[in-house]
């Protein structure tokens, strides 16, 4: 009985542990924090005491940078931080122990816009990263200091006050050290949960409740001050994909599994990451008819120089001869690659290949989210204008006339 009993008592812990650890493929609801008590508490604070190595990761959105030190994620104030600094519009990666204490960034985050953060330690460099890009590095020697301090979200345990006003989603933290083609492919797709390294990972898809799931270590946090109303709709460009990273050359350029090619006319060498997300984002194109394959791109370029190129998109719809003959009915959408906002037209197809389901936009000159849609021509006959022949005419412009 005492054998059968603890079977089942293991397989209701293993169902609970495959039911919580499923992590979410849409970037749900996000968290808004007032600034004036909001924070999310974190327990088992020992399992984030990390000396040698480390990287956390997260999305936010400030509305208001209204106090010093406003805290992002951190453990007290004499371990490890992630802040404003100071009264800047700048985030700080803080780290006592080591010889350099507080890294400061220079990308003003302050905009109102969301941004991906990533604060790296590998045992000898600090690094901190806005939206992929390098912001600031420097040497560290030494450990990083442990405590008995919780890790709070939004809030500061050793240094209490400094409550974050703004949004925050897909918090990351790991024991080890990820390098920029990690973060930079990462940062717009969900995690499967089992990678390694990764120790704890809140997707604030909870939705409504006090409590904030930690999909990986079970270290889930409470959320203290805060109600229903303080989980809100995410914007992030986020989901399930694919991304790969490669540099800037003369000629074709293809993004493994994601769908697009590139053919380089003016090019400098930058560092070019597509992420390929599986979903639909918040919003589609206004006045379009079809939206192709209810997925979207986001292509960041990590370098400087102007560029030329051709995209060649892999669309999983069965074009036909007639989308080839039409081919300027199926066109491009951008918007800014952490931007939530309307999409804006780019331009129209400029060659489409049915055989093998692609469709191809000349000169693109600047990178950002995109998404490809259609519209259908119409095949009713529509109306016509009957001129009198007396003094009927439509005027086109430029001296021309139609009349009749």
């Amino acid at each position: 009985m005492k054998t059968k009993l603890l079977f089942t008592l293991n397989l209701i812990i293993g169902l609970m542990y495959t039911t919580y650890a499923q992590t979410g493929n849409f970037p749900g609801t996000a968290l808004s924090f007032d600034g004036t008590d909001d924070y999310v508490s974190i327990p088992n604070e020992s399992d984030y005491d990390f000396s040698t190595s480390m990287t956390v990761e997260v999305w936010i959105k400030v509305n208001a940078f209204d106090k010093y030190w406003q805290a992002i994620i951190t453990k007290g104030d004499d371990a490890w931080r992630l802040h404003r600094y100071l009264s800047t519009d700048n985030i700080a990666f803080g780290t006592s122990g080591l010889s350099n204490v507080d890294l400061q960034g220079s990308t003003n985050v302050n905009d109102g816009k969301w941004h991906h953060i990533a604060a790296v330690y590998n045992g000898s460099y600090k690094y901190l990263y806005v939206d992929g890009k390098l912001d600031a590095s420097a040497a560290a020697t030494g450990t990083i200091s442990t405590n008995d301090i919780p890790v709070y979200i939004a809030e500061n345990g050793g240094s209490t006050g400094r409550y974050f006003k703004g949004l925050i989603d897909e918090v990351r933290i790991w024991n080890i050290a990820l390098d920029s083609t990690q973060i930079r492919e990462n940062m717009n797709l969900s995690l499967t949960g089992s990678e390694t390294g990764l120790v704890s990972y809140w997707q604030f898809n909870d939705g409504s409740g006090t409590t904030l799931w930690d999909v990986v270590g079970f270290n889930n946090g409470t959320l203290n001050n805060m109600t229903n109303d303080d989980w809100v709709t995410s914007t992030i460009p986020f989901g399930p994909g694919y991304a790969d990273t490669e540099t800037e050359t003369n000629g074709t350029v293809t993004f493994t599994n994601t769908g697009l090619s590139m053919y380089f006319g003016l090019q400098n060498g930058a560092t070019i990451t597509v992420s390929c997300i599986n979903a639909t984002p918040n919003m589609n194109p206004q006045n379009v008819d079809i939206v192709f394959d209810n997925r979207y791109w986001v292509v960041n370029r990590y370098g400087e120089g102007e560029f030329n190129a051709d995209l060649t998109f892999t669309v999983n719809v069965d074009l036909s001869v007639e989308d080839e003959t039409n081919h300027f009915l199926i066109k491009l959408y951008t918007r800014d690659r952490n931007d939530g906002d309307a999409w804006t037209y780019v331009a129209s197809a400029s060659s489409v290949n049915a055989d093998d389901n692609t469709v191809t936009f000349g000169a693109i000159t600047n990178f950002g989210q995109f998404i490809i849609a259609k519209q259908i021509m119409d095949d009713e006959a529509g109306f016509c204008l009957d001129f009198d022949g007396t003094d009927d005419y439509v005027n086109c412009g430029t001296g021309a006339q139609i009349t009749g």
